[in-house]
């Protein structure tokens, strides 16, 4: 065809445009025309699979005639893409490749696509597992394997004032020095341990310029003195240790590793002289832990305060109303006063301090006073009803009515004087029987401390009053 015919007719082409038509794959199908240049290269092409060649490089696609149309005219929305070769140019894909078939595959196909996931199933591995002895990140160890920290165990070979050698279970040799074999680092090897004596240490990583693994027993005594502590404040178990020292605000206590106890937490009351505890061995509860900072807190007054609840609960349970026992004065209070019996405390409320009246407890008793106190009653809870007047006689019980005494004036109140008589049995004398003519006011009459003879009108031992008279006394 003529190169000016070719022109005008691409250029028809592009002003009424045709649908391209498309292979399954949505690409654009070659032109079933070949071009003159086309038709050339697929002949050769097929003269060279005639020939047998066992690798074809990919052939160049056709050129397009409408590229030449393209430069002269506006551009598409979107640009061609060369053309696949035609079909019957790709080669069928053999069950097993033969040097008389060809394997060469279009160009706009990778070739390498199948070749790329064995490469990244191997990197992954390589990532994920270690190779074997890699050790773990942040774990030291020594050249033996063994781990810092880590408690071995061994059998001592050789025994100086310096350092103890230790042999192993693996064979290896360890070495503990004298600063590592106790906790102060004072103790003379030659007196703690002999040859052929078992010992316990743990791994410090590095070995000495003799390739040995340098040990320390006193880490390991630590250790073992933490487990053992954890495990008493797990449990709520107590544990013993020696006192060291006094410091400020307590003592110092060592459990195999150093604990403190705070004055506070010596005892149920408070000691002033700490210096007493010093030398002396002690058994206390682990009051706070912190394995961190290396704190630990003890109380030895929980530990008395829990032996006492529970001697105080078998001792209840014998106690019985009519009862009388010997008893402490703890507390005093505005109700009345506690009293302790063998770890246990009951309350003895005002009316029941003394026959007479009490307005407040310490007219009575003190704290720390011994008493001797009568159950009256025990309440739900372990709480006891004491009392201490009943353990004398009633002093209503020995008045009768008609009978003339001496009392003493009280105090004073706006219907009347009071007036103790007898054994301490207190009565009203009213207004109207402080004299025989009309009194506004007891302070007319009478004054608190003075001595006045009284004649007993009336007594309710049930509702505990007494009626008094000065008129009647006078009169009689």
């Amino acid at each position: 065809m003529d190169p000016i015919e070719s022109t005008a007719t691409s250029g028809e082409s592009l002003a009424n445009p045709q649908p391209e038509p498309t292979t399954a794959e949505g690409e654009p199908e070659a032109t079933e025309e070949p071009t003159a240049a086309g038709s050339t290269e697929a002949e050769g092409q097929a003269a060279d699979s005639a020939s047998g060649a066992s690798t074809v490089e990919p052939a160049e696609p056709p050129v397009d005639v409408t590229e030449v149309a393209t430069q002269s005219a506006e551009p598409p929305a979107e640009p061609a893409e060369p053309a696949e070769p035609a079909e019957p140019a790709e080669p069928a894909e053999p069950a097993e490749p033969t040097s008389d078939t060809a394997t060469a595959e279009p160009a706009n196909e990778p070739a390498s696509e199948p070749a790329a996931e064995p490469a990244t199933d191997t990197a992954t591995d390589t990532a994920t597992e270690p190779a074997e002895g890699d050790e773990q990140p942040g774990v030291a160890t020594t050249a033996s394997g063994l781990r810092s920290g880590q408690l071995v165990e061994g059998r001592v070979v050789a025994v100086d004032a310096t350092e103890v050698v230790v042999e192993l279970g693996d064979g290896s040799v360890g070495v503990i020095g004298k600063r590592h074999l106790s906790a102060d680092g004072r103790l003379d090897p030659t007196e703690l341990l002999s040859i052929g004596d078992g010992v316990e240490a743990a791994v410090l990583v590095r070995d000495d310029p003799k390739g040995r693994t340098v040990l320390s027993r006193a880490w390991a005594l630590k250790q073992r003195a933490w487990e053992k502590v954890e495990a008493a404040k797990a449990t709520n178990a107590p544990i013993t240790g020696n006192v060291t020292g006094q410091v400020k605000g307590g003592l110092v206590v060592d459990v195999g590793t150093r604990a403190f106890l705070p004055a506070s937490q010596i005892d149920l009351q408070h000691v002033d002289d700490l210096s007493a505890f010093v030398g002396t061995e002690i058994e206390a509860l682990v009051q706070e832990l912190d394995r961190a900072n290396d704190k630990i807190v003890l109380s030895r007054r929980n530990l008395l305060r829990a032996a006492q609840r529970a001697k105080a609960n078998d001792f209840v349970s014998t106690l019985a109303p009519g009862q009388v026992h010997r008893g402490r004065v703890a507390l005093l209070t505005d109700f009345g006063a506690f009293v302790e019996i063998n770890g246990v405390r009951g309350l003895v409320h005002l009316s029941e301090l003394s026959w007479r009246r009490v307005d407040r407890a310490a007219e009575v008793v003190t704290a720390g006073d011994e008493v001797d106190v009568k159950i009256l009653a025990i309440k739900p809870g372990r709480k006891l009803s004491l009392s201490i007047r009943a353990l004398s006689p009633d002093p209503l019980s020995t008045l009768q009515n008609g009978q003339v005494l001496t009392g003493v004036v009280t105090r004073l109140a706006d219907f009347g004087a009071f007036v103790r008589v007898g054994d301490g049995a207190e009565g009203l004398v009213h207004l109207t029987e402080l004299a025989e003519y009309r009194v506004h006011a007891p302070e007319e009459i009478v004054a608190p401390g003075d001595e006045v003879l009284v004649k007993v009108i009336r007594v309710d031992r049930k509702r505990r009053r007494l009626d008094l008279s000065v008129n009647q006394a006078v009169l009689s």
